[in-house]
């Protein structure tokens, strides 16, 4: 095959791109992306995104048609005018724009996506590429204080099975600063008693993790287990 003849397939493939709509963009970066093996939440991250690009460019607008002023215009939206929980029937303020935390993560999901849908010809340019990430004054994390989670563990009546097992959680998560969905998932087989140690194995890079725990968590854990009897997860619901 001639030089000429590869430029103009691979020219008609980039031609052909310019019908590629959102959903069918968000269809192939997801499939790709759950084959590379990503977390159910790095997903979702790249549906919630793509659905803003529909939010405010429309159900009709081509993935090949966003240019670099288009990006800009987006992400100016994200930050000043996109409404948040716009769906709930419970809040009354409706928030509008995103903090630029989160405008950065979704930056770099666009810019992922926007990258593998080039690199599969589907795309002309990585438009989001040359959007810088937005710069931002970080905030001190206000903590609890020693005497305010006392307060907060006090107030479980643990005489009841499902209070006991909340006070337990809540004790096993500041114990051990696990993630909320890490502790969630552990299984009588995850604690060591012996070491006094939690495998953490539902983690957010998937890869497991080891963390020493006090001896008051180990006994309390050991009562949890006698209490569920039988069931998979320490943290469960007894009906």
């Amino acid at each position: 095959m001639s030089a000429n003849k590869r430029k103009s397939r691979r020219t008609g493939t980039r031609t052909s791109s310019n019908q590629l709509t959102i959903d069918e963009g968000l269809k192939i970066v997801t499939q790709v992306k759950t084959l590379e093996g990503l977390s159910e939440g790095t997903i979702q991250l790249y549906r919630i995104v793509f659905n803003d690009l529909k939010v405010f460019f429309g159900n009709d607008k081509l993935l090949n048609e966003i240019d670099l002023n288009d990006a800009r215009s987006f992400f100016s939206w994200q930050l000043h005018e996109k409404v948040l929980h716009d769906n709930s029937n419970i809040r009354q303020i409706k928030n509008q724009g995103v903090q630029a935390s989160s405008a950065n993560t979704y930056l770099i999901k666009l810019r992922a996506a926007f990258n593998l849908l080039f690199k599969e010809g589907l795309l002309e340019t990585n438009v989001f590429a040359e959007i810088k990430n937005i710069k931002f004054q970080k905030k001190k994390i206000k903590t609890l204080s020693i005497e305010e989670i006392k307060r907060i563990l006090n107030a479980f009546d643990q005489t009841y099975y499902s209070q006991y097992r909340s006070y337990v959680l809540l004790y096993t998560l500041f114990d051990s600063m696990g993630r909320i969905q890490e502790v969630l998932h552990l299984t009588e087989s995850d604690i060591d008693f012996e070491r006094r140690a939690i495998t953490f194995q539902k983690t957010k890079n998937k890869c497991f993790r080891i963390v020493p725990i006090s001896k008051k968590t180990c006994q309390m854990l050991q009562t949890l287990i006698m209490e569920n009897m039988e069931r998979r997860f320490l943290f469960t619901t007894i009906k």
